[in-house]
């Protein structure tokens, strides 16, 4: 559990970084 919560949070942080980098 632990480790899939820290994939998804890095997932999430990786897709705000790459919307942020489109815009």
């Amino acid at each position: 559990m632990a480790p899939i919560g820290l994939k998804a949070v890095v997932g999430e942080r990786r897709g705000l970084l790459r919307v942020l980098y489109l815009f």
